[in-house]
């Protein structure tokens, strides 16, 4: 009779625990959003590089959910200037160092689930330009004369300087050449000279980019 009890207690609760776990709700499992790729739409050059400095380099978050739909778009950058507009975004790059940056984009779905991604771009540093030498008699007076023995003349470099970095320069002449210094160098014509000579100039940013140029001149 006991074992006849005990059979009957274990059926019902048994019957009442398999009743209690049909009525739980199911539960399914919230798939995240995935991130295929960000990619560079657009150069602000013809060149396909960034440049310290750039305006208006165009990219794109390619993403998607697969249970809904992304809700929402975040964009940052670990150096200049990001503005995002849904999976599109402007990058400014910077104008300090040269190197690699990071774009990042976070998406979220409609569930509140989360990705993020990383895309790193490699920024580069413009050279300085030697765009003209010229040579005067003093600080005012006509350019490019023909130089007189054992006067005194000033040589000086324009640049263009897209970056706007500090510049140094170094002058290559007959008799003498410079440390790195600055845009104006003060020379002395040496009696010895020969007819015709040249200068020879080198710019070099703060990065260590470098242009080099020269400029023929005679010595009456």
């Amino acid at each position: 009779m006991r074992v006849f009890i005990l059979m009957i207690l274990t059926s019902l609760f048994i019957l009442v625990n398999c009743q209690k776990k049909s009525t739980e709700p199911k539960v399914t499992p919230e798939i995240k959003p995935v991130i295929n790729s960000i990619s560079i739409a657009k150069y602000p050059t013809k060149q396909d590089s960034i440049f310290r400095g750039d305006i208006g380099v165009e990219l794109v978050c390619d993403s998607y959910d697969s249970d809904g739909f992304i809700a929402d778009y975040v964009w940052e950058a670990t150096g200049g200037t990001i503005r995002g507009a849904a999976n599109h975004a402007r990058w400014d790059a910077p104008t300090g160092l040269p190197g690699i940056y990071y774009i990042i984009c976070t998406v979220k779905d409609n569930d509140g689930n989360i990705a993020r991604k990383e895309f790193a771009i490699n920024v580069f540093n413009r050279k300085p330009e030697i765009t003209k030498i010229e040579i005067y008699p003093g600080a005012f007076g006509e350019h490019n004369p023909n130089l007189k023995r054992g006067s005194k003349v000033q040589f000086i470099t324009f640049v263009d300087n897209p970056e706007g970095d500090e510049l140094k320069f170094k002058y290559i002449l007959p008799d003498t050449t410079t440390d790195w210094m600055w845009q104006i160098f003060e020379w002395k014509v040496p009696e010895n000279l020969p007819y015709v000579n040249k200068v020879y100039v080198k710019v070099k940013d703060e990065f260590g980019a470098m242009d080099e140029d020269s400029l023929a001149f005679y010595v009456d």
